[in-house]
């Protein structure tokens, strides 16, 4: 009897002391041993002429499991045209596989871009907490809320004080969470969400 290798690697892959590993190797994450699994699960289905799933439409079922099992990836965005000035902001709800659960956007008022950053994470985190998930990475371009979180920049704007004390409340309501920077082009859904929530609110 052949080996199905596809579901011999998502067998290796719940199966695999993925903390042990990262704890084992320094500068080594979780988002890392993924990656390499996603590639690995790619090759095979090249290999088997597999059709991949699209990105934007995963299975119906599988969004819950995926959020409750394996946690999500959360980009989120916001800007402002006048810094205060019309604002928006948008997220996108990834599973470990790099498919859509959920998109989200919304008018920000008239606020600075600061502000509707926070709106935008906000927003993402109120809806993985929904979905259920147990653990979130939350991405995005700013990188002055990313260091808040992280605590490595004191929160000084009286605005924002608020806001970052929601987005901290929201985070320890999972069993685990990070909060990393990432460059805009790899933020350009959240960022394209952010603007059409600002094109229909001026």
């Amino acid at each position: 009897m052949a080996i199905d290798e596809l579901e011999l690697l998502r067998a290796i892959y719940r199966r695999l002391d993925r903390e042990g590993v990262v704890y084992d190797n320094p500068g080594v994450s979780e988002e890392d041993i993924k990656g390499l699994f996603r590639k690995l699960k790619r090759l095979l289905e090249q290999e088997q002429g597999a059709a991949p799933v699209p990105p934007d439409s995963p299975p119906p079922e599988a969004m819950a499991a995926a959020a409750k099992s394996e946690g999500v990836i959360v980009h989120c965005d916001g800007g402002s045209r006048g810094n205060p000035g019309p604002a928006g902001f948008g997220f996108v709800i990834l599973d470990s596989d790099g498919h859509v659960l959920h998109k989200g956007k919304g008018f920000a008022g008239y606020v600075t871009n600061n502000v509707a950053e926070y709106q935008g994470a906000i927003a993402g985190l109120r809806q993985a907490a929904e979905m259920g998930a147990k653990s979130v990475t939350l991405k995005s371009d700013s990188e002055l809320m990313v260091h808040q979180i992280n605590g490595r920049y004191r929160v000084k704007k009286p605005n924002l004080i608020p806001l970052h004390a929601e987005v901290m409340g929201l985070l320890r309501g999972f069993e685990q969470w990070r909060a990393t920077h990432v460059p805009r082009e790899e933020n350009a859904l959240a960022d394209a969400l952010a603007n059409e929530a600002m094109d229909r609110g001026c």
